[in-house]
């Protein structure tokens, strides 16, 4: 994921390619990299922090 962030935000912050075009691409990207599932973990992480779990 960290690839994919290096690679595509610098483009999408800086305005050189349209957002229309570039963020579906950098969302389908993120989520075959697995970003829902690591999005998941660190909710429940949160979660059972905040219900001192850990």
């Amino acid at each position: 994921m960290n690839a994919i962030m290096g690679e595509m935000i610098p483009a999408i912050m800086s305005g050189t390619v349209d957002p229309a075009e570039a963020l579906p691409k950098y969302i389908d990207r993120l989520k075959k990299a697995g970003i829902d599932k690591l999005t998941a973990d660190a909710q429940k992480q949160i979660e059972d922090w905040r219900n001192g779990k850990l």
